[in-house]
């Protein structure tokens, strides 16, 4: 069995941080955590901006690099897709077509921190 994995921008100082997504609902609104695990038990909790919280596809790129939902991945020199998720289905934006061998792309970057990788596209 895989592990179900998100990651997320913390909101103390902007690193990245993957584990398990916990959605608490507060009175006047909802806290978003990522729990990460420490030697195999689950110990410290980051809140983490909801806008840059993205699922792991269970996949790698060409060099061994994991797929998150928000990557930017590159076919070619000019062609470049965010991975998005939608009805149980990861896939490349614009496109219909699955991200289920990913092999042949390569990570570039992602929406939140490298936006303007996707300008023109």
């Amino acid at each position: 069995m895989r592990d179900i994995l998100f990651r997320g921008k913390r909101i103390d100082n902007g690193e990245w941080v993957e584990g398990s997504l916990l959605i608490t609902e507060i009175l006047g609104g909802t806290d978003y955590e990522i729990l990460k695990r420490n030697r195999g038990t689950w110990q410290t909790s980051y809140r983490v901006d909801p806008i840059t919280i993205g699922q792991f596809t269970g996949l790698t790129d060409k060099n061994g690099i994991r797929v998150w939902e928000g990557d930017i991945m590159a076919l070619n020199v000019s062609r470049k897709f965010v991975v998005c998720y939608d009805k149980g289905i990861f896939y490349m934006n614009g496109t219909s077509i699955p991200i289920r061998h990913c092999d042949s792309l390569t990570v570039v970057g992602n929406i939140h921190d490298n936006p303007e990788l996707m300008e023109g596209e």
